[in-house]
């Protein structure tokens, strides 16, 4: 495991980090002494002058260059869980800590928008493309048959579907249904591109081949 630094907070450690789709911090995992760990959480509530910090920047161990850097925001939609790893770790007493937007939990059906986020042994063994189909269809705002997942993920694009800056071993996909979702569908439905069964898409290719 590669732990990263903080440019911004001595004594605390970053496995995984990743950017929202604005800059701003997703999400986190954390390792550090309890104290460190709760001076650096109360700082993303102070302002500058204050001792706080309006933005965090990850560097690499090694080449102290900053691999990752995102804006704070407001730390009040910010979530997070904390536990302690066991005493007879190498490393002595520590805490590891997850911060997190409460929208990489919950998806947001009225701005129709949400996240999914994995590790990246999970993405080399699994793919992500049934996640995201599961999370197309729990946004939209009408039923969507199994079947139809290529071409709608395809109509969605990379303005819809866009995987997002991180360091350490995890990635961030967020999903985003237009406002003509309804729309685009009904499109695809009246154009044959949508169809009630597979195979009536295929009889319908072979018509027009």
């Amino acid at each position: 495991m590669k732990l990263y630094l903080i440019r911004e907070q001595a004594d605390v450690f970053v496995d995984a980090a990743v950017a929202d789709d604005h800059g701003q911090l997703l999400f986190v995992s954390l390792f550090g002494r309890d104290t460190a760990i709760q001076q650096f959480m109360s700082r993303l509530h102070l302002r500058g002058k204050e001792g706080g910090v309006d933005r965090l920047r990850f560097s690499n161990p090694e080449t102290f260059d900053v691999e990752l850097e995102v804006l704070v925001g407001d730390p009040n939609r910010l979530d997070k869980v904390t536990g302690r790893l066991p005493k007879e770790n190498l490393f002595g007493n520590l805490v590891h800590a997850w911060i997190f937007d409460s929208s990489v939990v919950e998806v947001d059906k009225a701005g129709r928008s949400g996240w999914y986020v994995q590790t990246d042994l999970e993405a080399s063994r699994l793919g992500h493309g049934d996640a995201i189909w599961r999370l197309v269809t729990a946004l939209s705002p009408v039923p969507l048959l199994d079947h139809w997942r290529e071409p709608v993920i395809s109509m969605l694009g990379q303005a819809g579907v866009r995987v997002t800056r991180s360091v350490g071993d995890v990635c961030a996909t967020r999903v985003a249904l237009p406002d003509d979702f309804e729309a685009q569908i009904s499109n695809l439905v009246v154009d044959g591109t949508l169809t009630e069964s597979p195979e009536s898409r295929f009889r319908t290719r072979s018509l027009f081949a």
